[in-house]
C-alpha cells in the first residue's frame, strides 16, 4: 500500500502542483506593499511664517525591472516640481518587512526638498492598500568639502495613496 502512494498517480500528480518558491519570492511575500509607484495626497505642516499648511499632489512614477525606485511630479502648495524617490527596507517587524520612503524634489523656483518617511499599510481596500506615508521634510545641503547632507526644515508632512498606477504606466 505504502509503496503504491509513492508510485501512484496521486503522488505524481500532487509533487506535480508543489511550485518551489525562490528565496527572492520568499522575501517579497513578506512585503505589504511593494513600491509605492501611484497618486498620492499629500499635506504638509510648515511654520507659520512658511506658508503654514498646504496640500499638494504627488504622482510616483516606477521603471520595469525596479519596484522601489522611480521619478516623481509634484504639483500643489504653489509650487510644481519633478524629481527622484527610492523605496528601502527599514526594519522586520514579526513576519512584515516595514519599508522606508525618500524623495527628492526640485521645483521650479530653483529650490529643493528631500521627503524622508516611513510607509505604514494598515490594511486594504478594494482596489489598493491602504498605505500612508509620515515623516520630515529636510533641506539638502552642500558641506565645504562637497559632501551632501539633509537639515531639518521643521517641517513635517503626511501623504495617503490615493490610486495604485498600471504596469502599462511603468518607465
Amino acid at each position: 500500500m505504502i509503496i503504491s502512494l509513492f508510485l501512484g498517480e496521486e503522488c505524481v500528480s500532487a509533487a506535480e502542483k508543489l511550485q518551489p518558491q525562490f528565496y527572492q519570492q520568499q522575501i517579497q511575500d513578506t512585503f505589504l506593499i511593494k513600491t509605492i509607484r501611484g497618486k498620492w495626497r499629500i499635506r504638509e505642516f510648515r511654520p507659520q511664517n512658511d506658508g503654514g499648511a498646504c496640500r499638494a499632489d504627488i504622482t510616483f512614477r516606477g521603471f520595469v525591472d525596479q519596484p522601489t525606485r522611480g521619478v516623481l511630479s509634484y504639483e500643489g502648495c504653489g509650487k510644481k516640481g519633478t524629481g527622484n524617490w527610492l523605496l528601502k527596507p527599514k526594519r522586520l517587524y514579526g513576519r512584515e518587512v516595514e519599508f522606508s520612503a525618500r524623495w527628492k524634489v526640485n521645483f521650479s523656483d530653483g529650490t529643493s526638498f528631500i521627503y524622508k518617511g516611513d510607509v505604514e499599510v494598515s490594511g486594504f481596500l478594494s482596489n489598493r492598500p491602504d498605505a500612508n506615508i509620515e515623516g520630515d521634510i529636510l533641506l539638502p545641503v552642500k558641506s565645504v568639502a562637497g559632501t551632501l547632507s539633509e537639515k531639518k526644515t521643521g517641517a513635517t508632512f503626511q501623504a495617503d495613496l490615493l490610486q495604485v498606477l498600471d504596469d502599462v504606466e511603468k518607465l
